[in-house]
């Protein structure tokens, strides 16, 4: 704004006593202020000069009666002294007497005597004593005894132990005493007490018409005093208010004057506020416009903060001289220090020493020419706790191009470093094994060509690794597989896929299934030998690999040989054991019929030489037959004896339990005992061996008529029995001998334990017994409890295969690997 006089720039040449007058006509009119303080005032004097008057009286009346009560509760208690011994006395005899009585008792005339005596030179008027009951039993007016107060407002109050006063004045009626009272009286009702207990009430009645009027008057004048107070505030206030009126009325005319010259001003001003208006809005569609690119470049820089503060990896930003001056928390969190503890220190704290100093050199090379560099460091976190990081390190310029400060970049890598080493000490190892491993392992690709071998499967197949990297597996197959391996594990894999579709099995992605086998192998130097095959197929990153573990048991075949020749010797003694415990029965079986033979020779020669006559066809037919027995006894005795192949075939376990009680009747233990036979005629058949079955079931049934032998019990009894229970063949042979004891039944299988005295048993016939039954894919249980007999449970599977060279082993291999 200008310092222009402003009445030389009114628009349009308008002249000051024109904006005056149109000033004055848009103010509104003065108000009339000394009228209105007039008559508010006059009012406000009347109410204050009224409540000043009513708190004057009430406080007039309100003071007179609290003094008189203190005064008159303080004569009470001046004259408890003497006369409370009359009036104690008075009471005791109101309570003996009554009222009437005590009216003319000698008491009350001392008593009045006493009270006038106490209260000659005081306003008292009348002296009241009020027993329990509320009856007056003394008054200084005798016609008043023997009235009862007992519902007077004053007599209650004491009673309950409160003073309690009332101001009755001239010519006003007395609601405590139904009187109209004469002079201005204040009477108070004070209790009597007698230890803590109210024993009566005395009443005191001050006359106050003296003190009334002195009060009266000391109000009179305050009311005086305050109205010429106010009278003077009155003139006072109207003289300022009128003195004010005239400034006010001074002042409205000059603000006439100065909204004339506002408007003048404000007319001039518009144009200028126009003008720079127009300027404003220029500048503030440009601030408008910084304002936004300044959002927009603070939004991006927050959410380059932000990605710098969250960032996974550590970021370093130092000066040219390498000080430390921002770190963002990720650092803080692999090294452990506060950024307070780094800032303004170099990197070189986090140095472990492990890093050579020529690396540092080639950094800084690196970095003093320009160039970026990257490279890893193996520093110490705060706790001394070593860790490696691979850093990212460039310069930083200004937009003159002017290096200012170096930032980096830093990744925690030590859990990957940790990982590296697992994996190369993983790989040593795993090369120690492939190196050292007794089995030959071969690695082949879906395609059949090897990948890998081991040194022990070069020494297997006496042939370098050389010879056999990248070539064919059909070369270590035997001739008649070789042209069709190829085809194997392409049918294979087409499996393979088809269950991880879920067509036959659900096999997971990178599952492995594993196949075995026993085959011929060949050597490279034309030797044929035994070879243990297991074949493990693995899916690994979406590509197929075999690997084949091999083992050379051409030592497993002999000794498997020599201890089957052994355990095949083992079986014939334990059957000729057997024969030989049945000789004497077989010698006694064999004896009858030669014996009767001989007879019936003997019985023909005599009627030959006596010449008698002689009818050969009976005798022959009797010798026949007595033949006929005598080669059933060595048929079975020798089928028995004789050894017998391991070949299993289809046999009826009911004939082979029967055929061999036929055989152990030959045995003098047997044949005194009980046999009890329960069999099932619908079992189905069996596959087994029928002589390796037949001693399993000698053996138990001699061992139970061992039991059995000696003992002094009546009816001992073998029970043989079969059942199918369950899909199983059951055959239980049970005695009701002296039965066996938890440690016993433990070790009864094992091979060389027995219960029999020395040179009656080796302690291989139930151990021979638990492998046969075993190969046969079945079990053995023992049921029994020490005097109650035993139970042997042969269980037989009702098709039995054979455990070595075929089965489901054979089909899995074949489908791998021919």
């Amino acid at each position: 704004m200008n310092s222009e006089d402003p009445a030389n720039s009114l628009p349009n040449g308008m002249a000051a006593s024109e904006s005056a007058v149109i000033a004055k006509e848009e103010l509104p009119p003065l108000f009339p202020l000394v009228r209105h303080f007039s008559v508010t005032s006059f009012i406000a004097m009347i109410l204050v000069g009224s409540a000043l008057g009513w708190y004057l009286n009430k406080m007039q009346i309100e003071i007179l009666q609290h003094l008189v009560e203190r005064q008159n509760v303080a004569l009470t208690r001046a004259f408890a002294n003497s006369l409370w011994p009359l009036m104690q006395g008075l009471i005791r005899e109101n309570d003996r007497l009554g009222s009437k009585d005590v009216s003319v008792h000698s008491i009350r005339a001392s008593l009045d005597y006493t009270v006038l005596h106490l209260v000659r030179d005081l306003d008292v008027v009348k002296v009241k004593l009020y027993d329990k009951q509320g009856t007056i039993i003394y008054s200084t007016s005798a016609p008043e005894i023997g009235n009862n107060q007992k519902d007077n407002p004053g007599f209650v109050s004491a009673m309950a132990g409160e003073v309690r006063s009332q101001l009755t004045l001239t010519g006003q009626y007395s609601t405590w005493e139904d009187v109209l009272e004469e002079n201005d009286l204040v009477s108070s009702f004070i209790p009597l007490y007698l230890g803590n207990r109210v024993e009566g009430v005395f009443e005191l009645y001050y006359d106050v018409s003296t003190s009334f009027k002195e009060l009266s008057q000391v109000r009179n004048l305050a009311i005086v005093f305050s109205g010429m107070a106010f009278l003077l505030l009155y003139f006072i206030l109207f003289f300022i208010v009128r003195r004010a009126q005239q400034l006010i009325s001074h002042q409205n005319s000059a603000l006439v004057s100065m909204l004339g010259h506002i408007r003048q001003i404000n007319a001039s001003l518009e144009m200028r506020v126009e003008e720079r208006t127009r300027r404003y809005v220029e500048i503030n569609r440009y601030l408008g416009r910084e304002i936004q690119e300044r959002r927009r470049t603070e939004t991006e820089l927050r959410k380059l903060t932000r990605a710098v503060e969250q960032s996974p990896v550590s970021v370093v930003i130092t000066d040219l001289q390498n000080r430390i001056e921002y770190v963002n928390p990720r650092f803080c969190h692999v090294t452990g220090y506060t950024a307070a503890e780094v800032l303004g220190k170099n990197p070189s704290i986090l140095k472990s020493g492990s890093t050579s100093p020529e690396e540092y050199r080639t950094m800084w090379k690196t970095l003093r020419e320009g160039n970026e560099w990257c490279g890893e460091f193996h520093n110490l976190r705060k706790n001394g706790e070593p860790f490696w990081e691979f850093a990212f390190i460039s310069i930083i310029r200004d937009p003159d191009g002017n290096p200012t400060h170096y930032l980096a970049v830093k990744e925690d890598i030590t859990q990957r470093k940790l990982a590296d080493e697992t994996i190369r000490r993983n790989e040593l190892r795993l090369r120690t094994i492939m190196e050292n491993v007794v089995e030959g392992i071969i690695t082949v690709d879906c395609d059949g060509m090897i990948e890998s071998v081991n040194p022990a499967a070069e020494r297997i197949f006496c042939i370098e690794a050389s010879g056999l990297l990248g070539k064919n597996i059909s070369m270590l197959v035997p001739a008649e597989h070789a042209s069709r391996h190829d085809d194997y594990i392409r049918d294979y894999l087409t499996w393979f896929k088809s269950c991880q579709k879920g067509s036959y099995l659900d096999v997971p992605t990178r599952s492995e299934i594993f196949f075995e086998r026993v085959m011929e192998s060949r050597r490279m130097n034309g030797e044929s030998f035994p070879l243990e095959l297991t074949v493990s197929h693995v899916c690994h990153n979406a590509r197929d690999q075999f690997i084949a573990t091999v083992k050379d048991i051409s030592e497993r075949r002999r000794a498997q040989a020599e201890l089957e020749s052994a355990r095949r010797k083992s079986f014939q003694q334990e059957k000729m054991a057997a024969v030989g415990t049945l000789a004497a029965g077989i010698v006694h079986e064999i004896g009858n019929p030669i014996a009767a033979i001989s007879g019936l020779v003997d019985e023909l020669l005599d009627c030959i030489h006596t010449g008698q006559p002689v009818t050969f066809v009976e005798p022959l037919g009797l010798v026949q037959q007595q033949i006929q027995r005598l080669l059933t006894i060595t048929r079975e005795v020798s089928a028995f004896s004789q050894p017998q192949t391991d070949d299993r075939h289809l046999l009826d376990i009911n004939g082979l339990i029967e055929s061999t009680l036929r055989l152990m009747r030959f045995d003098k233990r047997v044949g005194t005992l009980e046999t009890r036979l329960h069999l099932d005629r619908s079992l189905p058949a069996l596959e087994g061996s029928e002589g390796q079955l037949r001693q399993v079931f000698i053996n138990l049934i001699i061992n139970a008529a061992d039991a059995l032998d000696g003992m002094k019990r009546e009816n001992p009894w073998i029970t043989v029995t079969s059942s199918l229970q369950d899909g199983w063949v059951v055959v239980a042979i049970e005695d009701n001998g002296p039965g066996m004891d938890e440690e016993v039944k433990k070790h009864a299988f094992d091979a060389f334990f027995t219960t029999k005295p020395v040179g009656r048993g080796t302690g291989l016939g139930l151990s021979l017994c638990f492998n046969i039954i075993s190969e046969h894919g079945g079990d053995i249980m023992i049921d029994s409890q020490p005097g109650e007999g035993a139970c042997f449970k042969v269980r037989l599977p009702i098709l039995v295969t054979t455990m070595q060279g075929g089965g489901h082993g054979e089909f899995v291999a074949n489908l791998g690997c021919g």
